[in-house]
């Protein structure tokens, strides 16, 4: 086990559990007179092993200190269609000379130049020389600029301001609500990004390689440097808010309702106004973890002061050390910003972690003075001898608007998905819980994708929710195969493989459903319900614009236990009870499934809407009409039944696939023998719903969770006596999945239905029979009357 200094100071602070071993290959290249080398990879070490908390991987953790070297450089290797992005330093941010010494300012900042020369005017270098340094520090600063006179570390550890620095510990994570035990969901924690620069940045751009959804917020009046952005902003999505409106403060208070994590980087008690800080926080949302990195700490008479990475290091006396008898000097890189920034990053995962067994909300706070305070006290170990690094094999290039973005992969954590998306939207969401994307890896590194395994199941195979290599700690692989043979079918070229990109979440019946809308706002409310196993995916965009294009606000949305909306991980279908008539495994009912409809609805702010749901879909829309009449406008129950016997047998028997290939061929298999016979079947669309779906979302468990709440429902046949609003049913004259007597015993039920039975279909909905679709639901919602979203 190698020796990581930050790791043991760090690790008791953090967790009870045992240090971590840990083996380091490599130099990271940050030689110098402090031990910046032990620093930058005792901090990444710190948030992997956080990590593990989460999710336990044997062995020994290891780590590339050349990557962690490059990583904590990162913003020199940015790149946009190869050009370099990062700012740099501003003329300003420099060591000037003083009457007695030497001060450092920081003008990168608009505001922070304007202080500096309204005090210095616009030759700074001969004006300062009138100044001694700490007295030209005390102007600047109260005149709202940024900087710090050199000190020496002897003059910083007796000032009042470097006591209390001293006094706190490198990262102090304290328990701050009661509350229950919080497990994270499968696809990471929601984070709040409050934070700018670099040191904040760094930390949740760090969680969102880990798989977290982070959202960075920033004031439309004080945008960051958008070079920075791309070096800091990977893996996360931006929007500009501002907190000064009731408008803006309403959007964040939305957002931290259903967040997990909020990481705070601004000066402490700037977001005080807001009631945004810790405090306020706790009292509000005890739910939450709250992270605050700061320049100075919150204790003692620089607790509020503004601060950067280069003026702790000369307030501190670090300047002074890396300097030459002629001129102070700085560290080989940004290490302070870096190091806390993957500090913050383990603080957060501890927190989750101790959420887990412990529950309650947290808070943590570290500092670049307390970090600096660390590196001026470790033992000073030389580093091996490192000779000049090719960073290629550790460049990550993702694509972009712009051209292709090159960056710095994160060291030991997964490469990000995305480069930085930024949004232009004042009412931002977070994604549905659940939300994957297959990770990126760079050249020659990084795990590959590992195949299910299990025992047989029914639309797709029981097998237990997939792994992505080591992906996430929360990534659990969540999700359904989407392999059902009840779609959408014969797509046209232009629309293979296109998505809607605004997907949505709302909290709906104590869950949280995945959705999209199609159309107009004000048309015509039209909820489409798909059968089992199947995602969203299924209804195809084309018929759902052929919809709106009627004037109907079209909403298509993944049932629970499919795609990106919630999952019952914690139930497990038990076939073999099933098919012996012990269906006591069954998690929840048609009826849960209708009420997570009525809750959407809710949500998306709809009294009422024509529903139209095929196959078990189906069978949710008219349990939706019964036990909630007056949300139901029209109803299309197309290739369902009363009630249905499920071969559990069959289910059990079948084979699970050994990876997405296989996936993708037993779902074309699928619906060659239950697609519509007479009209032939696009099977490079089928084959990629069935690729996307399962790369969006793999749990074929979920689906036989919604084949045992069908079989739990029982015979509803007397039950559909009560439906009073228009009712078409269609059905496939040759579907071998649901007999057309279902659809006949369905019609005689509800009182005033329409029956249409359509020649040549199967279990599927192929386009050439779109047309008929369409205007036969038009024709049932017109009968309804007219109706339009509020």
């Amino acid at each position: 086990m190698d020796a990581v200094p930050v790791l043991a100071e760090v690790w008791p602070l953090l967790t009870a559990a045992p240090l971590p071993a840990v083996a380091v290959t490599g130099a990271t290249g940050l030689s110098g007179p402090l031990p910046v080398p032990d620093l930058a990879v005792g901090s990444v070490v710190a948030q992997l092993a956080a990590a593990r908390l989460l999710d336990p991987v044997p062995g020994r953790l290891e780590v590339d200190a050349t990557a962690v070297g490059l990583a904590f450089r990162s913003e020199r290797h940015a790149r946009v269609a190869g050009r370099p992005v990062a700012p740099g330093f501003a003329p300003l941010s420099r060591f000037w000379r003083t009457a007695d010494g030497w001060l450092r300012l920081h003008g990168n900042v608009p505001t922070h130049r304007s202080a500096a020369l309204r005090v210095l005017g616009e030759d700074v270098a001969e004006a300062a020389l009138d100044w001694r340094a700490e007295e030209l520090e005390t102007a600047v600063v109260e005149a709202g600029g940024a900087a710090a006179a050199v000190r020496s570390p002897g003059r910083w550890a007796a000032s009042e301001p470097g006591r209390a620095v001293a006094a706190v510990p490198l990262v102090d994570l304290r328990r701050t609500a009661a509350g229950p035990v919080r497990r994270p969901s499968p696809a990471g924690p929601r984070v709040l990004d409050l934070t700018r620069v670099i040191a904040g940045p760094v930390a949740t751009r760090t969680l969102a390689s880990h798989g977290a959804d982070v959202l960075r917020v920033d004031s439309p009046h004080l945008p960051d440097d958008p070079g920075q952005l791309v070096d800091t902003g990977p893996g996360k999505r931006h929007v500009r808010l501002d907190l000064a409106t009731p408008a803006g403060r309403r959007t964040v208070e939305d957002l931290l309702a259903t967040a997990d994590v909020v990481v705070q980087g601004y000066r402490p008690g700037a977001l005080a106004r807001f009631g945004l800080d810790p405090g306020a926080l706790a009292e509000r949302h005890p739910h939450l973890v709250v992270v605050s990195l700061s320049a100075w700490g919150t204790a003692g008479p620089w607790g509020a002061r503004r601060g950067f990475d280069s003026l702790v290091q000369a307030a501190t006396g670090i300047a002074r050390i890396c300097g030459t008898a002629d001129e102070p000097g700085v560290l080989p890189a940004q290490a302070l910003d870096h190091a806390t920034g993957h500090l913050a990053a383990a603080t957060v995962l501890a927190a989750l972690a101790r959420q887990r067994e412990e529950g309650g909300g947290w808070h943590g706070a570290l500092s670049l003075a307390r970090t600096a305070h660390w590196l001026l006290a470790a033992p000073r170990r030389a580093e091996a001898a490192a000779g000049p690094v090719d960073p290629e094999p550790y460049l990550l290039s993702l694509p972009s608007a712009d051209g292709p973005v090159t960056l710095v992969a994160p060291p030991g954590s997964p490469p990000w998905r995305a480069a930085a998306v930024f949004l232009d939207d004042d009412r931002p969401s977070w994604r549905p819980r659940g939300w994957p994307a297959a990770p990126v890896r760079p050249p020659g590194r990084g795990p590959g994708r590992g195949p299910g395994d299990g025992c047989p199941c029914a639309a797709g195979q029981f097998d237990p929710p997939r792994r992505r290599g080591r992906a996430s700690p929360w990534e659990g692989g969540a999700g359904t195969s989407g392999g059902g043979a009840a779609m959408a079918d014969q797509a046209t070229a232009a629309g293979r493989g296109a998505q809607v990109a605004d997907v949505r979440t709302a909290r709906a019946n104590g869950i949280e459903i995945a959705y999209e809308t199609f159309g107009d706002r004000s048309g015509r409310p039209l909820v489409l319900v798909m059968g089992a196993g199947v995602q969203m995916l299924g209804w195809h965009e084309d018929l759902c614009r052929a919809f709106a294009d009627r004037g109907f606000l079209v909403v298509r949305f993944d049932n629970r236990d499919v795609g990106l909306s919630t999952h019952v991980h914690d139930a497990v279908p038990d076939v073999a009870a099933a098919a012996a008539g012990d269906l006591s495994s069954a998690a929840y009912t048609l009826e849960d499934m209708a009420d997570d409809v009525a809750g959407l609805l809710d949500a998306l702010g709809l009294t009422a809407a024509h529903v139209v749901g095929v196959s078990l879909g189906g069978m949710v829309a008219q349990v939706l009409a019964v036990r909630h009449p007056d949300r139901v406008l029209s109803l299309t129950s197309a290739m369902a039944a009363p009630v249905l016997a499920v071969d559990w047998q069959a289910v059990a028997a079948r084979r699970p696939p050994a990876g997405r290939d296989e996936h993708v061929a037993q779902v074309l298999q699928m619906f060659r023998l239950v697609g519509s016979p007479g009209y032939p079947g696009d099977e490079e669309w089928l084959a990629d719903v069935a690729g996307r779906s399962y790369d969006r979302a793999h749990d074929p468990a979920g689906a036989v969770r919604q084949l045992l709440a069908v079989a739990a429902s029982g015979d509803r046949t007397g039950t559909l006596r009560a439906i009073r609003v228009p009712t078409l049913v269609v059905h496939g004259e040759a579907d071998p999945v649901v007999p057309v007597a279902g659809a006949r015993a369905t019609a005689e039920a509800v009182p005033g239905a329409e029956l249409l039975v359509l020649p040549g279909m199967g279990h599927s909905l192929p386009r050439a029979l779109w047309p008929t679709l369409v205007d036969a639901v038009v024709r049932t919602a017109d009968r309804a009357g007219d109706a339009t979203a509020p």
